[in-house]
């Protein structure tokens, strides 16, 4: 007889490590290339980071010895950056009449599940694929201007017109002053993504948003908003729910006096605890990435990987031209390459790799065994204690089944300084 469990059996022999991870990974670079650990458990995860040496040296034995001179002696500098877990949810829902027509034939149920299933994993992927750059507040978008309204609609120019590919229709969105200010009217105004123009950098909405008159159900939003999807925002908390990302480990300012990132005020060594920063706005993208890899190694690190958005990718083939050299880089745990282009430094060459994902205006150059992807049983994976019975569940709420399918996890480095932040010409 088919039943349920026989259903859900169907779906987990489908859905096997190797399928999600091909479907995970394919358009996603650096989330595939990035080491993984699957055995974050515990309630956090202490990442110890030695920064300094002992100083007790001179060339005056008292002096190193502290039997003369200064009297206190000096050990080496660790900190730790106590990692947390962060949770991202997907759902797909199947329509129980579909379910219980298909019983008899279980290649049509597989058939109808995986539409549903195959959109989810690729929605929560490439929610991830973005956050894994960014900096863990989740903002996607900040609103630049507002257009005439027609239809009950609003369009919304966003700063950046590569940022309108961050955004899928029927998304529910948050407006906030700042990144981590509180949502306006969070509860009652929650407008959804209608159009979008990816080429034009807009965004249409359902709803008056700036307030002109046709809709008054919520606080107005205004140029400089920073957009999010509804329930992401840390809504003036210090909470962050999404992961911190490239841009939250390598920030573009060093940090200053009074910063707790993971518990750790970075200040105090802000190369070695948040990594390099190198403006090459006004530089070529090939001197801009020789520039900053010189500048890292000589904080001790071997840079092996640059990430850049396929913008500037196409800029470093223009600089090059018809002498460049080509590579691939593997994904970390599957049967997933990607091309690269091979870049001479000082220390040999190293493989810049175009990731969408990554915002236009910077790159990463990147040490990638300093770099884990540390998620409790791996993810995003179809959700469930490894060894439960059902994975696919009777929505109590409507006629449907639900399969949730997500992950508890973190990225982190135990080497920031190893690794740098590059700002990159975007005209």
């Amino acid at each position: 007889m088919l039943d349920l469990t026989a259903l859900d059996s169907a779906l987990k022999q489908f859905y096997r490590d190797a399928r999600v991870k091909d479907l995970v990974y394919k358009k996603n670079p650096f989330l595939a290339m990035v080491p993984k650990r699957n055995d974050f458990v515990g309630k956090n995860l202490p990442v110890p980071l030695r920064y300094g040496d002992p100083q007790n040296r001179s060339a005056l034995f008292g002096y190193a010895q502290r039997s003369t001179g200064p009297s206190t002696t000096d050990a080496s500098k660790f900190e730790d950056f106590l990692i947390t877990r962060a949770k991202n949810y997907g759902f797909a829902f199947l329509d129980a009449e579909t379910v219980e027509a298909a019983q008899s034939n279980m290649g049509s149920f597989v058939r109808e599940a995986t539409n549903e299933i195959n959109g989810t994993l690729n929605n929560i992927t490439r929610d991830l694929a973005l956050d894994i750059f960014r900096d863990g507040t989740g903002v996607r978008g900040v609103i630049s201007a507002f257009a005439a309204h027609s239809g009950g609609e609003t369009r919304i120019t966003l700063t950046s017109s590569y940022d309108a590919r961050n955004f899928e229709v029927g998304q529910y969105l948050w407006a906030a002053t700042s990144s981590t200010a509180a949502v306006k009217s969070a509860s009652t105004f929650v407008p959804k993504v209608t159009r979008i123009d990816t080429q034009g950098g807009y965004i249409w909405v359902d709803a008056d948003v700036d307030n002109t008159g046709v809709y008054t159900g919520g606080t107005d939003w205004a140029a400089a908003d920073s957009l999010f999807v509804a329930g992401d925002a840390p809504n003036g908390a210090s909470t962050r729910y999404k992961i911190r990302g490239l841009s939250a480990w390598l920030p573009s300012a060093a940090p200053t006096s009074g910063d707790s990132f993971y518990g750790v005020d970075r200040s105090v060594h802000p190369s070695r605890l948040a990594g390099v920063r190198y403006d090459g706005s006004a530089d070529t993208i090939e001197e801009a990435l020789l520039s900053a890899h010189v500048d890292v190694s000589q904080e001790g690190g071997s840079p092996d990987l640059a990430i850049m958005n396929p913008f500037h990718v196409k800029q470093l083939l223009k600089e090059i031209g018809t002498s460049v050299q080509r590579g691939q880089r593997d994904a970390y745990d599957a049967k997933v390459g990607f091309t690269t282009v091979k870049v001479l430094t000082t220390e040999g060459e190293i493989d810049v790799v175009s990731d969408h994902n990554c915002p236009v205006g910077v790159s990463y150059l990147l040490q990638m065994d300093t770099w884990t992807w540390h998620t409790l049983n791996g993810g995003p994976r179809i959700l469930g204690p490894k060894h439960d019975s059902l994975s696919m569940l009777r929505a109590t709420n409507a006629d449907t089944y639900e399969v949730r399918v997500g992950y508890y996890g973190q990225l982190y480095c135990d080497a920031p300084g190893f690794n740098c932040r590059v700002a990159l010409p975007t005209g």
